[in-house]
């Protein structure tokens, strides 16, 4: 493995994942997250986010497909969907669609946060 092409440094990966953490603490303040990565590719990128911020994360996993072969087929089919309900805990909140709310973050692949 001598010959391995560097395309993104690991200093410009832990700065993005630095400034994500940031951003994702002033939007969502204190409030509990759940991050739903997208089967393999977002899993390591997003425990190492999860590890920068203050908030509680919970994680879960899906997988999915756009492809056939090496042909995009156009449409993304959830191969694999949540392994438990993710409707988030009642809240006292006389605005009915604010009853059932839980804050979810998707990853996919690294680079499509860099």
């Amino acid at each position: 493995m001598d010959n391995i092409n560097v395309l993104i440094s690991e200093a410009r990966i832990q700065k993005r994942i630095d400034e994500l953490a940031k951003q994702i603490m002033k939007d969502y303040g204190e409030e509990d997250l759940v991050f739903v990565g997208v089967l393999k590719g977002a899993s390591i990128f997003m425990i190492e986010l999860a590890l920068k911020i203050k908030n509680n994360v919970e994680f879960e996993f899906i997988q999915a497909r756009s492809y056939e072969g090496i042909k995009s087929t156009g449409k993304v089919e959830i191969t694999q969907d949540f392994t438990r309900k993710n409707r988030g805990e009642k809240r006292n909140n006389h605005r009915r669609h604010n009853r059932y709310r839980k804050n979810i973050r998707i990853f996919n692949e690294i680079y499509d946060f860099l």
